[in-house]
C-alpha cells in the first residue's frame, strides 16, 4: 500500500524580524542560532493544521485550503483556508494580508501586511509502514455534560487524546442507554471527564464490554471498583508503588510530581473491589491507592466480573487540566492505551536508558538529535529523555535517516513543562508506525539552563531552528553542528 505524502516549505516574510544570539557547549564549534521573524508563528500555524490534514483541496503558491479532523464537536471536518491576496481576492503582492479562513467564515488577516509568502509542495510516494495508526482499536467515546458546548478544559482533554491518535466520539452523560449501547458498540474506551453529573451518567458504563477511564469522582463506586465515594484531598505529587504495571511502566518508582501546584486529588476508600490493584498511591502512604485498575474478568465489588478493563484516574474534583504536567498526560495516555487493549507490556523502548555522564546545557533556540536503531517495527507512542536544570518548555520528535543523516519529521509531541530536577522526563507521542531501521530521536529546549546528558560513541547533530517554540523543521536539511556522541533519550513502542 502507498499514500501520497505532501510536504510544504512556507517562507513567510514580514515588515520586520528579530535576531537572537543563542550560544552552546558541546565541547565543538559554537556558531550564532538565529530565530525565525516575528512571522514564524504563521508558518507554525500552517505546519501544525497540515500535520493533522485529510485532504488539500486547493495548492497554489499562495493558498492552500485543507480539511482536519473534527474539532468543535459536530462531527463534521472543518476546513481551512491559508492565503496572500489583497482584500479583494486578487493575488498578493507586497504589502498585502496573510489570511486565514475557517470554515467559510469571514477571513481574518494573520498578517497584516506581508513582503513575501510562498508555498511549495513537494509530493512524494512513501510504504504504508509509514502511516499514523488508526483503526478501530482507537476509536475513544468522550463522556461529557453537554457535547455542543465543551468547556477549556474539556478541549484540552480532547484535542490531546486526538494527538495521540484516538478518534474521539463526544457523547452526552444524559444519553439514553440505547445511545451508549452503540457507541460503545463503535469503541475500544470511554473515557469519562470530571464534569459528567454523575446522576445522569449512573451505570450505564459499567456492563461496558470495552475500557473505561474515568477522571470523575463518584464513578469509581458507579464502576463497582470501590464500596463508597471516593475521596478526595489537596496535593500536586503521587507514590509509583509498582512500575512494572504499563501504566507505570515508563515513569521511575517513588514520588512523581503530576502537577503545576495543588489539585484536588483523588483517593478511592479502602474498600476496594477484590481484584483491584493500584500502581500509585497517595504521595505520603504507599497503602493508599489513588489510580486504581481492575483487569477485565477481574472481580469487582458486587462480585460479578468486570466486563472491560476499568481505570481511576488520580485527578478529578474541580480540576484545572491545564494544571497537570507531561507526566500526568503520559500517565493519562497510558491507563487509556491499556484500557482499549492497546499495550504491550514491560513497555518496549528503543534508542538509549542509560543516564550518561556529561551534562549539555546552553542549547536554547536548537533542535538535537541523536541516531538511534529500532530492531523490530512498531507504534511509537512516547519519547523521554534524562533532562532537567530549569523548570520550562521542552519539546520531542523523531525524524528519519538519510545517509546517516537526520531527514524528515515523522512526528513530534507538543510543547511541554519540565520538571528543574534532572531525571528521565517524557510525553506522549502522537502514534506513529514505524518498520526496523534508524531514526533520529530529537529534543528542543527552552532555556539555556536546562540541559541533557551525553556519552561517547554515538552520532549527535544541532540544527538552528527554535523548534521548542515553533515546532521541529519539517526537513532537518543540513546539520550546524555534529558530534561523535550520543544523548541519553529514548522511544517507547507497542510492537506488531
Amino acid at each position: 500500500m502507498t499514500i501520497a505524502m505532501v510536504i510544504l516549505s512556507i517562507i513567510v516574510v514580514g515588515m520586520g524580524s528579530v535576531m537572537v544570539l543563542a550560544a552552546r557547549d558541546l565541547g565543538g564549534t559554537q556558531s550564532d542560532a538565529v530565530a525565525a521573524s516575528r512571522t514564524a508563528d504563521v508558518a507554525e500555524a500552517i505546519i501544525r493544521d497540515v500535520g493533522f490534514l485529510s485532504t488539500i483541496t486547493e495548492q497554489t503558491d499562495r493558498a492552500i485550503t485543507l480539511t482536519v479532523p473534527d474539532r468543535d464537536g459536530d462531527g463534521n471536518a472543518e476546513t481551512i483556508r491559508y492565503a496572500w491576496e489583497s482584500a479583494t481576492g486578487d493575488p498578493g503582492v507586497p504589502g498585502d494580508p496573510i489570511w486565514r479562513t475557517y470554515n467559510g467564515g469571514t477571513p481574518v488577516a494573520v498578517i497584516d501586511a506581508a513582503q513575501d509568502f510562498s508555498l511549495t509542495y513537494l509530493t512524494r510516494v512513501v510504504r504504508g509502514d509509514w502511516i499514523p495508526v488508526a483503526d478501530e482499536s482507537f476509536n475513544l467515546l468522550f463522556v461529557v455534560p453537554d457535547p455542543n458546548d465543551l468547556d477549556a478544559g474539556e478541549i484540552l482533554r480532547r484535542d490531546l487524546i486526538e494527538s495521540w491518535g484516538y478518534t474521539v466520539t463526544v457523547i452526552d452523560d444524559d444519553a439514553i442507554p440505547l445511545e451508549f449501547d452503540a457507541a460503545v458498540a463503535g469503541n475500544s474506551v470511554a473515557y469519562v471527564c470530571e464534569t459528567v453529573d454523575p446522576g445522569r451518567l449512573g451505570t450505564k458504563l459499567t456492563p461496558a464490554d470495552i475500557g473505561v477511564v474515568s477522571e470523575q469522582r463518584e464513578m469509581a463506586e458507579l464502576l463497582e471498583v470501590e464500596a463508597k465515594e471516593t475521596r478526595d484531598y489537596g496535593q500536586s505529587s503521587v507514590k509509583v508503588v509498582d512500575a512494572g504495571h504499563y501504566i507505570t511502566a515508563l515513569v521511575s518508582p517513588g514520588d512523581l510530581t503530576i502537577a503545576s501546584s495543588s489539585v484536588r486529588l483523588l483517593r478511592p476508600d479502602d474498600a476496594l473491589a477484590p481484584d483491584a490493584v493500584f500502581p500509585i498511591s497517595k504521595h505520603d502512604d504507599p497503602t493508599k491507592g489513588v489510580l486504581v485498575t481492575v483487569e477485565a474478568g477481574g472481580t469487582l465489588d458486587d462480585a460479578t466480573p468486570a466486563a472491560g478493563r476499568r481505570v481511576v484516574l488520580p485527578w478529578g474534583k474541580d480540576l484545572d487540566f491545564s494544571k497537570l504536567n507531561a507526566t500526568a498526560h503520559v500517565l493519562t495516555k497510558r491507563s487509556i492505551d491499556w484500557a482499549a487493549g492497546n499495550e504491550s507490556l514491560g513497555g518496549s523502548t528503543f534508542g538509549y536508558v542509560d543516564a550518561f555522564p556529561t551534562n549539555v546545557t546552553n542549547v536554547r533556540r536548537l533542535q538535537v538529535a541523536t541516531q538511534v536503531t529500532l530492531a523490530e517495527a512498531g507504534t511509537v507512542t512516547e519519547v523521554g529523555a534524562f533532562i532537567g536544570g530549569f523548570a520550562d518548555n521542552c519539546r520531542f520528535a523523531i525524524y528519519s535517516d538519510l545517509a546517516g543523516e537526520p531527514d524528515t519529521l515523522l512526528a513530534e509531541t507538543a510543547a511541554f513543562a519540565i520538571e528543574s530536577a534532572y531525571d528521565w522526563q517524557s510525553a506522549a507521542l502522537p502514534p506513529i508506525h514505524l518498520t526496523p531501521g534508524t531514526y533520529w530521536l530529537a529534543l528542543a529546549l527552552a532555556s539555556n539552563t536546562q540541559g541533557f546528558f551525553v556519552d561517547s560513541g554515538g552520532e549527535l547533530r544541532y540544527r538552528n531552528h527554535w523548534a521548542e517554540k515553533n515546532g521541529f523543521l519539517p526537513s532537518w536539511g543540513a546539520s550546524d553542528d555534529t558530534f561523535g556522541v550520543k544523548m541519553s533519550i529514548y522511544a517507547a513502542y507497542v510492537t506488531d
